[in-house]
């Protein structure tokens, strides 16, 4: 769920840095906004490490492709191209471009084309009073509502305590690549200790970008079996709001589903039909 947006940022610096070698053009450039002076001078050293760096560079000529079609993508949130980005970040990307992008991100050295704020959060009233212990353990999402982040396939989060404050959230999920192949992914983020009912509020740097996020923990089944969560999300300038039904096996029956559309409704007016099913009955072997 952790929303990047890594790879057209990256191109948006890219088109100063390597542009000699990609050979781009000024029509793109003006799409997005660089400050070629911030970047000489609070990222010389990591902007010539990534000019010089394999991997960085074909993130950067990956994204270019991605950008050309921004204009063309009138979805919510540029969904198409936030896939197309996603899959450049999953298939380029090291320790070079992280350093690149903390500190082009750091220092404010590039502007984006503003995606607004969608977050329900003044009609958000979850059914129960859950806290992030009620969410220990494995889970499967058998269901999302962002089209992207929300939808791959074997997505197994884990949650643990850490200490009395803080709990680890391990996401794990299968990926595309752009060769055409799929990769397993494996985060870890912090989480702190809410009181109940309340909502979750963290952040965490992914790719070299700062990402805050808040949680609301909607619902459980009397039995534990599942829990509905809605989320949003913003960094820089890119916001975005997603949902994911937890569950403690890779299937629910009928009847879960139907107290699931009930409550997604009536918590924060999100229609059931509109979330994805994710494809998770084959990835046990996987873990």
């Amino acid at each position: 769920m952790s929303s990047t947006y890594l790879w057209t940022i990256s191109f948006a610096i890219g088109m100063y840095t390597v542009a000699a070698m990609i050979g781009t053009n000024d029509v793109r450039l003006k799409k997005t906004g660089a400050s070629l002076v911030c970047l000489f001078e609070h990222c010389a050293t990591s902007m010539l490490e990534c000019s010089t760096n394999k991997v960085c560079v074909e993130s950067i000529k990956c994204a270019e492709k991605c950008l050309d079609e921004w204009d063309e993508d009138k979805t919510k949130e540029k969904f198409q191209v936030q896939n197309c980005t996603n899959i450049c970040q999953f298939s380029y990307y090291d320790k070079t471009v992280d350093n690149f992008m903390g500190c082009v991100t750091k220092h404010n050295c590039i502007s984006l084309p503003l995606i607004p704020n969608t977050c329900r959060t003044s009609i958000v009233k979850p059914a129960k009073q859950l806290s992030v212990k009620d969410i220990e353990g494995d889970w499967w999402v058998v269901r999302g509502y962002h089209p992207v982040y929300d939808c791959y396939p074997c997505q197994h989060p884990h949650f643990q305590a850490i200490n009395e404050s803080f709990w680890e959230y391990a996401p794990s999920y299968l990926v595309p690549l752009a060769n055409g192949s799929q990769v397993i992914i494996s985060q870890h983020f912090t989480m702190p200790v809410a009181t109940a009912g309340h909502n979750i509020s963290f952040y965490y740097h992914d790719a070299g970008l700062l990402h805050y996020e808040t949680w609301w923990l909607l619902d459980k089944a009397d039995d534990g079996s599942f829990v509905t969560v809605y989320y949003c999300g913003n960094t820089m300038n890119w916001f975005y709001e997603g949902a994911i039904v937890l569950a403690r096996a890779t299937s629910l029956s009928s009847n879960a589903y139907a107290k699931i559309k009930t409550s997604y409704k009536a918590t924060v007016g999100l229609d059931l039909s509109e979330f994805c099913y994710d494809d998770v009955k084959n990835c046990s072997n996987i873990w």
